[in-house]
């Protein structure tokens, strides 16, 4: 009989913490193999512009290679990563059990509380037992776990068990934020993966912290290129990503800022003027583009961001900038917050985005967890681009192939 165990999760990056579940989680069940399984693209959780698959993975082996069970039974897994898309657990799980007689799935307490709203969480629970672990020290916390077992057992016959480590208050997202907040994080992170963050520059290390004062001199900036208008409009989107930010993405919220006051500098550029851009930076347009010319203005701008703004060329606020008008398939969370900001800042009166503005919060105010909160912002992007391409299409206007392909996108991840 062989027993596999499977530990996913998007580990960006993966830190002590997710070590040492891992290890419990390879004691504690008497597994025969343990996969640690990096996502491509994660559908139940922050759907941020992760640093890439190949560093997240490479992080992954560096994190285990000093333990002796690594090679022997701890395996980093490229299984999800290869197969690409959105990581649905169920696919990993009917893939490995080719190879095993049993399997158990490792969880941390945010993912075990959600997971009935998982992509065919039935299956799920039928083909493994569920290990959650708790990252914090709570006693209501456990009570609610404990009821949410119950829960599981009776509604779909599962199997789950709680690992007995130490509870270890650390996420990834805490590892990002003191990146971001220029602090030293070597006690967070397994010494090698310190070292390889350092030497790849990942998470903007290398980069200086965005600052109010820095942020100031901007907007003076960019109030020159624009109408008052444009700027009031800009300054919304500015408002809109801070609170979108402060939801989805604390330790992102400087980047998004500068984003919004940097996401229509050429907005006013003529055609002539936007093409001619174009052209100066080997930016192809073709004969649908040139028939959507509206979008032009996030190309053009991105591309002149490393240019006129050096200190905002950021992978994260380019990105952003570039899909604010279209979107784009797998969005990340960055390109989602700008992207919304636009459409809903509160300048903003047309009928469709007035409308989108009070769906998301009133959606918000009934928000239970961080499951809620990304079910309500997957949903409100697909209405986004639903509005979108009912606006074009009775303009007899084509429809840019982003768009449909980030329409198309959200509703696999609605799924």
């Amino acid at each position: 009989m062989k027993k596999i165990g499977i530990y996913g999760g998007t580990f960006d990056p993966i830190h002590k913490g997710h070590v040492q579940a891992a290890l419990a989680f390879l004691q504690e069940s008497e597994l025969d193999a343990l996969y640690i399984m990096p996502a491509a693209i994660p559908p139940h959780k922050e759907i941020s512009s992760l640093v890439s698959a190949s560093n997240r993975f490479r992080m992954c082996e560096l994190a285990f290679e000093d333990h002796a069970e690594y090679g022997k039974r701890i395996f980093v897994s490229d299984y999800e990563i290869n197969a690409g898309g959105a990581s649905f657990t169920v696919l990993t799980l009917r893939h490995f059990e080719k190879c095993a007689d049993e399997i158990e799935f490792l969880c941390g307490t945010d993912m075990f509380l959600s997971m009935d709203r998982w992509y065919e969480a039935a299956e799920i629970f039928a083909r493994a037992t569920i290990a959650y672990v708790r990252r914090e020290c709570d006693v209501e916390l456990d009570a609610v776990l404990e009821e949410k077992k119950r829960e599981y057992e009776r509604l779909y016959g599962a199997r789950i068990k709680c690992l007995q480590k130490e509870p270890i208050e650390l996420a990834s997202s805490d590892v990002r934020g003191a990146l971001a907040s220029g602090k030293n994080i070597k006690e967070l992170v397994p010494e090698n993966v310190y070292s390889y963050i350092k030497e790849k520059s990942l998470y903007g290390e290398h980069k200086k912290m965005i600052t109010e004062e820095m942020l100031d001199v901007l907007r003076e900036k960019v109030k020159g290129s624009m109408s008052e208008k444009r700027f009031r409009h800009t300054l919304g989107v500015e408002r809109e990503a801070a609170r979108l930010s402060a939801i989805y993405a604390p330790d992102k919220m400087m980047k998004m800022r500068a984003a919004a006051l940097l996401h229509d500098i050429t907005k006013e550029y003529c055609f002539e003027k936007q093409l001619k851009t174009c052209e100066e930076f080997g930016i192809i347009i073709d004969t649908l583009d040139r028939l959507t010319p509206k979008t032009f203005h996030a190309r053009t701008a991105a591309v002149l961001i490393p240019d006129l703004y050096p200190e905002y060329d950021d992978n994260d606020i380019v990105s952003a900038v570039r899909y604010h008008t279209t979107g784009r398939a797998d969005m990340g969370i960055c390109e989602c917050i700008l992207y919304l900001a636009d459409y809903i800042e509160d300048t903003r009166t047309f009928p469709d985005c007035v409308k989108l503005r009070e769906h998301f919060y009133r959606g918000l105010a009934d928000c239970k967890d961080e499951a809620d909160k990304y079910t309500l912002l997957y949903d409100t992007m697909v209405i986004s681009f639903d509005m979108t391409m009912s606006g074009l299409i009775s303009d007899g206007v084509p429809i840019c192939h982003d768009t449909v392909d980030a329409r198309n996108s959200f509703i696999l991840l609605k799924k």
